[in-house]
């Protein structure tokens, strides 16, 4: 999910105001010990004040935005009408104090999904604006929690894809392992590699590769077809990220990536060709559940001749 956000940047002064605005807006704050652990699913409440009163009707909407930096920039809210009353002797707010009450039905999408993927919890004022006046809050809210991570495959290609009966040598598999959730993972998950076949049972575990950091790493392994006596047919080479069940993630039914491997006979070898796995989030055949239990079942199987060999790897970076 993409952090990059539309920031209204704040340039009004927040000591001065436009000498025709005499409506202006103050005292703005959040509710006491206003603390919303799921963005994405709360309701709470922007307080604020309207002062003074002028000859014509000011127009325009009250603004509010979350800020991190004093005002300086601020994360869109959501706006609504001032409650005024307005006759031939000018206009006046009817309600000194007032209250924009935020849902997830009103808030902004783009603010909302923001504040859904913070990984830890986070203090940001409020900001009003309106009729040429901003007011910033002396209090904050603290908004979200500490977030899990999500392991999933995002790319990989394996060669060759089509062997023949006895064929005695390796696959060659490339994937990107990446966590697509929260960073600092306090465990780094292990990915299982097994042969299984078009039924998703599985037949072999070639064993597991360490992920490098709490971002992603990128990996290719050798995997020994010797002595399998695979009979003619269509199989699947599968990973299963945090094959250890170690990490408790956001979710837990995404962690599975497979090749398909054509055994042939005579031998229909491609040298050059490619399958690439399945696209991120892909699940097998939508029973990861009941996949994975047979998958564990293998872990613990593994003989030098299964034996994977790492060729090379390297970390993943955090994107800016």
């Amino acid at each position: 999910m993409s952090n990059k956000l539309r920031l209204a940047v704040l340039t009004t002064s927040l000591f001065s105001a436009s000498v025709l605005a005499n409506i202006t807006v103050g005292n703005v704050g959040f509710d006491s010990n206003t603390v919303i652990p799921n963005p994405g699913s709360a309701n709470f409440n922007i307080n604020y004040y309207l002062f003074g009163s002028q000859i014509f009707n000011p127009g325009g909407q009250v603004e509010f935005f979350l800020t991190k930096d004093g005002g300086s920039t601020g994360y869109y809210v959501g706006r609504e009408a001032p409650n005024l009353n307005c006759a031939s002797n000018g206009c006046r707010p009817i309600n000194t104090q007032n209250t924009f009450k935020v849902s997830p039905f009103n808030i902004d999408p783009t603010t909302k999904a923001y504040l859904s993927s913070l990984c830890v919890p986070t203090d940001f004022q409020v900001v009003a604006r309106f009729n040429n006046s901003v007011s910033v809050s002396h209090n904050t809210a603290s908004f979200g929690t500490v977030g899990k991570p999500d392991w999933l495959f995002h790319s990989g290609s394996m060669t060759p894809a089509n062997i023949s009966t006895g064929y005695a040598g390796n696959l060659k598999v490339t994937f990107v392992v990446k966590n697509d959730g929260c960073p600092n993972s306090p465990v780094l998950p292990k990915v299982g590699v097994f042969l299984a076949d078009a039924n998703n049972n599985a037949l072999a575990y070639f064993g597991a590769i360490q992920v490098l950091n709490d971002v992603g790493s990128q990996h290719e392994v050798l995997l020994p077809m010797r002595n399998l006596n695979l009979a003619k047919g269509s199989y699947r080479i599968v990973l299963m990220a945090d094959v250890e069940r170690n990490v408790n993630e956001t979710n837990e039914n995404n962690n599975f990536g497979a090749f398909t491997l054509n055994v042939t006979d005579p031998a229909v070898q491609s040298a050059e060709g490619s399958i690439y796995y399945y696209q991120r989030n892909a699940n097998l055949d939508n029973s990861p559940e009941q996949s994975g239990y047979e998958l564990e079942e293998l872990s613990y199987s593994v003989t030098e001749e299964q034996s994977l060999k790492v060729v090379k790897e390297q970390t993943l970076k955090q994107q800016k």
